[in-house]
This record gives structure tokens, C-alpha cells and sequence, in this order.
């Protein structure tokens, strides 16, 4: 590397167990070795605990999990442990979950909302995603709650049925939630959704992130005393959109659960644990046709063992941003070390 050059080296650091831990990075020249290493201290945060509730297992459930958790026995590729609810237990338990996830609910139970309500003040993080057999009067009645509620927007009647399919337009891609797209030529998916929820955001703390082509929001952000909420207005399933089969989908849906999870904020890192995930292995042919339709492919990592990385990048951690910061403060000291020598001889 020469005086002044920057290079961007992006690498896989796995930690054996969570909380605090020191990085370290360094650089192989001549000269001056005590000037090409700088430490980092990071948090590393244990595999995520998500309480999926869907309507149905098959239909509404099983993207998001295959996406959060996408094989068993092979911990360093899955976001964290997956509990799958249906939408009619009554008893559901949140202790211990960092995010709960709302698919293609009919309406949240009364009784529910409470909880639902109490798990995101204290810092709990919560994605809603409405679909084919949502009321959307009854989420805006017991969620939204005329704007104090934890819902970031007001649902009115699904839009679409009948009408041309629409397609995403803009995305905020300075956002934490999209920023695996960075980079990208066209980072915008190429995706057709049939229909969705137009809302009306809640004056103050809510934020568009991403819109379709009509103009009404498609990801809408909140939040809720000290947890982050996320509205999706179009389902997570295959019933409304094909966006379950594309590329974009896996890195989205994990990325938006990371984003509101607790310590979701700063530079935290996710690790994964001993925890084995409960999902059942997929067959040869069926997780071909997984890897396939999620846009993934598998390479070999320096012991040989296979890893699965999306087409779109490796999303397993994000060590590489904090320590291409470091790589470059390194190369610019060296930058202006070797010129102040080139012009004066001595330092």
C-alpha cells in the first residue's frame, strides 16, 4: 500500500461469547510499528430472541422465519431463535424477547395490547406487518389509539385489489435499516406489489423510510417511550407481493429486526451464541430451491466448511464498518507521515 492509499479490507470476526471485547487492527509495514495498530472496543450483543405471531404457520410464517433462521445447526448464520405463536394464543409471553413480530394478524386481541404496549415502552422492539386478513380499522383502533398508541400511522382499507400492481420508488438509504444496500447500482428491488395499506402518519415521531410508486409509504418508522416500531404496509407472505422471492428479502427483514431490537443503536454487534435454532432442517432439494429463490450461494470459508452469504453481500456481521474506519485513519496518518519526511527529511 503505498504512502497515502486507502484499501477496504471486509472480514468475518466471530466471538465466542457476548459483551464487551477489544478488536484490533494492524498494518504490515516498515517502519514506525507502533503507529499501524489501533484497538476498537465493541459490544457484542447475544443472538436475538423474536416472537413471530402469525395467522397462519404456512402461509404467513414461514418466510420471516426461514429469513431470521434459515437452516438448524449452523448458528453463525442465523439472526437468533425464532418462537412461532399463532395469532389466537391468548397466553403468548414476551419475557425475554427482543422483538415481536405482528404477520398477517386478524386484529391484535384486546388483551394483548396492553402487553404489546408495555414490552416496546420498556425498549422491546416491534415490527407490524398487516396482510390479506387484517382489519385495518381494528389495528388503527386498538394500536394507533388516535396517535398515543404504539402504531406509528393509521391504517385505512387495502389498496390494490383490482387495480395495476405497483412497485417500491424510494428508499432512504442513509437509513441504519438499509444500509446493506449501500453501494449498490440500482439498490432500489424490482418487486410488484398488488396491495397494501395506505396510512397517515402520526404527527411528530414518524418517518417514512421507503414508498411505493403511488406516492403512499411502504416501511414507516416509530417509536414508543424507549422501543423502535416498524410498519410494513404490505404483508411479509407471497399473497400480496413477490418480495419474499427476492434477494432483498432476507437482508431487509433481518436488518429491520436488528434495527429495532434492544441495543439496536451505535456499535453494537451481533454474535452468534451456543443456542440451536428450532427450525427444522430443509431436505437437499428443498434448500436449493431456498437458497434459489433467496438469492443465496454458497463459497468456502478458510477451514473449508461451507458458509451461505446472499447475493447481495454477508449480513452475518457488521465489524467491517467500525474496523474500515480504523484501516483508513491508519492509511491517512501514513499518508501525511511520509510526506512530511518526503518534504523535510525528519519528523
Amino acid at each position: 500500500l503505498e504512502a497515502g492509499g486507502t484499501e477496504t479490507v471486509r472480514t468475518i470476526v466471530k466471538f465466542a461469547n457476548g459483551g464487551r471485547q477489544i478488536v484490533s487492527a494492524e498494518l504490515k509495514t516498515a517502519g514506525l510499528a507502533s503507529e499501524n495498530q489501533l484497538e476498537l472496543p465493541v459490544e457484542v450483543r447475544e443472538p436475538l430472541n423474536v416472537v413471530l405471531v402469525c395467522g397462519d404457520e404456512q402461509r404467513d410464517g414461514r418466510f420471516v422465519r426461514l429469513a431470521l433462521s434459515p437452516f438448524a445447526g449452523k448458528d453463525a448464520a442465523n439472526l437468533g431463535k425464532v418462537t412461532l405463536v399463532k395469532a389466537d394464543d391468548a397466553g403468548v409471553s414476551l419475557a425475554g424477547a427482543d422483538v415481536l413480530i405482528l404477520a398477517n394478524v386478524i386484529q391484535p386481541a384486546e388483551g394483548m395490547v396492553s402487553r404489546i404496549e408495555h414490552f416496546v415502552y420498556g425498549g422491546g422492539g416491534l415490527i407490524i406487518a398487516p396482510g390479506s386478513v387484517s382489519m385495518a380499522a381494528e389495528y388503527t383502533r386498538l394500536l394507533y389509539r388516535n396517535g398515543v398508541g404504539v402504531m406509528p400511522a393509521a391504517l385505512r382499507a387495502a389498496r390494490g385489489n383490482g387495480e395495476a400492481a405497483t412497485t417500491l420508488l424510494g428508499l432512504t438509504l442513509e437509513h441504519q435499516v438499509f444500509r446493506f444496500l449501500k453501494g449498490m447500482a440500482s439498490p432500489v428491488p424490482l418487486v410488484s406489489v398488488s396491495q397494501y395499506f395506505p396510512a397517515d402518519l402520526r404527527e411528530g415521531d414518524s418517518r417514512v423510510l421507503g414508498s411505493y410508486a403511488t406516492g403512499d409509504p411502504f416501511l414507516i418508522e416509530g417509536s414508543f417511550g424507549s422501543g423502535r416500531v416498524l410498519l410494513v404496509t404490505t404483508s411479509l407472505n407471497a399473497e400480496w407481493s413477490d418480495l419474499p422471492w427476492t434477494n432483498f428479502y432476507l437482508p431487509f427483514v433481518q436488518s429491520c429486526v436488528r434495527y429495532v431490537s434492544k441495543g439496536g443503536s451505535g456499535g453494537t454487534l451481533k454474535v452468534a451464541g451456543s443456542g440451536e435454532s428450532d427450525l427444522t432442517p430443509l431436505g437437499e432439494e428443498s434448500w436449493e430451491r431456498l437458497r434459489r429463490s433467496l438469492g443465496m450461494e454458497e463459497v468456502a470459508d478458510a477451514s473449508g466448511a461451507g458458509v451461505l452469504l446472499s447475493a447481495l453481500g454477508v449480513f452475518e456481521s457488521e465489524l467491517w464498518l467500525p474496523l474500515l474506519g480504523v484501516v483508513v485513519g491508519l492509511m491517512i496518518l501514513e499518508g501525511l507521515l511520509g510526506r512530511a519526511w518526503s518534504e523535510t527529511g525528519e519528523l
